[in-house]
């Protein structure tokens, strides 16, 4: 799934040769979220042919209408212009892209450096030129306007147009295009010769980007200008605020279409804590009993064993006694006679050995349930979640033969903490309450005999907005940094955790509300944090596979590229972009990946299921079973290939 859709702005026609007024242009197409600026240019003697150039000439075409060059008259640019042009769009991040009528309006461009190209429509079969383009330049954009399929067939088979970087732009070749004539769902007629398409906008509805956007266009053109009033607009022109509400409005349509999957997300996950109801025993049950509808009654609050596990359990046998009014666990069914579709799979019995899991495994855990989390279980530490009513009172804790590992409260005073916020004095009174945090923490390392080192301690490092991204983001890592500076972290293992794409938090209400994440998100630059800092990451598995779901970057190559400062894992499942926390092998995670890159880790998985803690936890020992059985399944598979390729180099070498 692409982040976004790539805009372009054509702005030589508005422009007109004026300088002053093509940088302030610039300037605000960057404001408003363009990504791209193109301009066109032609020489007359190379693209027209001479006994029309005449003032005198009198050419009269079709329906007795006279000839007369609609781009006579236009002023363009001369060569040090661009120039100029190419550096300020260098510095605002702007590429540049050039619209070459003729081969040597196309020399002209190369030589000050550009090498992105748009053919238009009534160009597409200049094969000349389009031959040059891809045999010396990075990208083109080819517009199709006017042209029919078996055209489009052509020039793609033909040109080979699949083995370059080519954009295939559907267009309706008309000043302004009428709706009668636009024909959107063409785009799908392009994607037939060509994986990259586009549209390049000839109308002045604000519907047709929309329509392009859902139809799979990843990038939109549009004909710009600063101002409504100017003289000698090209007749399918906008505003440049109309421009910025167009980018704003395909975002968000992007957006809410989503993928072609039904999943829970976050907000829904929240609101069903508050609003889902749990089996509660209607009667008394004795052990033995088949459970049956009449035996249950649903009741809020959500707790334990949910509405959404009716099925799971009528017709199960109680495990013991139950009792009328009690809410109703998994440890209260009876396991016996439960058909196991794994049984007769010698790679996955023992399903409760945590054997094939490298480095440790533990739970997450408030005071108050410690106890109850790792009763009867085989885990090595614990991972303390600070809440914000824990930083009102004195921690009370037992003393355990485990290691520690404490993560900071999300929340103090109702308000989601953030140490990267613009607003100074938040982000001052957020590092004021991680510093208490970080006292208890090591107050709490005496508490369990396995933790011998620095307290492993994870850090978030906040950078939402809501309910937009800023405009600029750059000052998060330094502003972070400054906070981590004014926090007393001795006797600590500072790990930084990585950000989900759409945070979801609470402010104010019970209702729950989506956020958006602006940094610590990029695998490249969490580490280069890191290294430059000397710190550790808590890689959040689940954050990761989100971030890389909505960017459409390689899961993989971000994980391998943060591996060398990876200290802790945070794992669970996740759908789509935002729905995170689901139980493993119920989501679309790549977990033989996760196997592969760290299939040699010497530290901590802990996992993070919605609702984890319900039940006696056992939603989380699920999540390990479920992992162990995963990394059981890569190492089978790994010596099998080991065995095979053993096998093929011994006949080898026979013959």
């Amino acid at each position: 799934m692409q982040a976004d859709t790539y805009f372009i702005a054509e702005i030589g026609k508005a422009c007109n040769g004026d300088l002053d007024y093509c940088l302030k242009l610039l300037e605000e197409c960057k404001k408003a979220g363009v990504n791209a600026v193109r301009f066109h240019h032609f020489f007359l003697e190379e693209s027209v042919h001479p006994s029309v150039l005449g003032k005198s000439s009198q050419n009269e075409r079709a329906w007795s209408l006279q000839l007369k060059l609609p781009f006579i008259d236009e002023v363009l640019f001369n060569e040090r212009d661009y120039a100029t042009i190419l550096e300020c769009c260098r510095e605002q991040g702007l590429d540049f892209i050039a619209t070459p009528w003729d081969i040597k309006s196309f020399e002209l461009f190369r030589e000050i450096g550009i090498t992105d190209f748009k053919v238009h429509s009534m160009n597409a079969m200049n094969i000349p030129l389009i031959s040059a383009i891809l045999e010396k330049c990075n990208k083109l954009y080819l517009s199709t306007g006017g042209l029919s399929e078996e055209h489009v067939a052509t020039l793609c088979q033909r040109l080979r147009l699949s083995e370059y970087n080519v954009v295939l732009l559907h267009a309706a070749c008309a000043y302004p295009a009428p709706e009668s004539i636009l024909n959107m769902k063409a785009l799908t007629i392009l994607k037939k010769y060509n994986k990259a398409v586009g549209y390049s906008s000839n109308d002045l509805l604000g519907t047709s980007v929309l329509a392009a956007s859902t139809l799979g266009a990843e990038v939109i053109e549009k004909h710009v200008h600063l101002f409504d009033h100017q003289q000698d607009l090209h007749k399918s022109s906008v505003n440049i605020e109309s421009i910025g509400r167009m980018i704003r409005d395909i975002r968000e349509i992007k957006a809410v279409m989503g993928m072609k999957i039904k999943y829970e997300s976050r907000g829904e996950m929240v609101n069903q804590e508050i609003l889902s109801k749990s089996i509660v025993l209607k009667n008394d049950v004795r052990q033995g009993k088949i459970l049956e509808e009449s035996d249950f009654a649903l009741q809020l609050p959500v707790k334990e064993i949910n509405s959404k596990q009716w099925f799971d359990v009528i017709g199960k046998a109680a495990a013991r006694d139950l009792q009328k009014g009690s809410y109703l666990y998994s440890c209260d069914i009876s396991k016996a006679g439960l058909e196991d579709s794994q049984k007769d799979t010698a790679i996955l019995k023992d399903v409760n050995e945590r054997l094939f899991i490298p480095g440790k495994i533990g739970v997450v855990a408030r005071f108050k349930d410690i106890d109850e989390m790792i009763k009867g279980r085989n885990v090595d530490y614990v991972e303390i979640h600070y809440a914000a009513s824990d930083l009102k009172k004195e921690d009370e804790c037992k003393d355990y033969d485990l290691d520690l590992v404490v993560h900071l409260p999300e929340y103090a005073d109702g308000k989601l903490l953030d140490l990267s916020s613009y607003d100074e004095a938040f982000r001052l009174f957020s590092v004021d309450v991680i510093n208490r945090v970080m006292e208890k923490a090591r107050n709490l390392k005496r508490h369990f005999k396995k933790c011998t080192g620095d307290v492993k301690f994870i850090v978030h490092p906040g950078t939402m907005t809501y309910p937009y991204l800023l405009n600029d983001s750059s000052r998060q890592y330094d502003l972070f940094e400054d906070s981590l500076r004014r926090m007393d972290t001795s006797g600590l293992e500072i790990l930084v955790e990585n950000m989900v794409t759409y945070p979801w938090f609470i402010d104010g209400d019970w209702s729950p509300k989506q956020g958006v994440s602006n940094t610590f998100l990029d695998a490249g630059d969490i580490y280069n944090f890191c290294k430059k800092h000397n710190l550790g990451m808590c890689l959040d598995l689940c954050h990761a596979k989100l971030y890389t779901n909505y960017t459409g970057e390689s899961f993989l190559e971000y994980m391998k590229t943060v591996k060398p400062v990876v200290k802790h894992l945070h794992y669970s499942d996740c759908s789509g972009v935002d729905s995170e926390g689901l139980q493993v092998g119920e989501g679309d995670m790549i977990w033989d990946e996760i196997c592969e890159v760290f299939s040699d880790f010497q530290y901590g998985w802990t996992p993070e299921i919605w609702n984890g803690h319900h039940d006696h936890g056992e939603k989380f020992y699920e999540a390990h079973r479920r992992l162990n059985i995963e990394f059981k399944k890569f190492r089978y598979a790994r010596k099998k290939d080991m065995s095979d390729s053993n096998n093929f180099a011994g006949r080898l070498a026979i013959k």
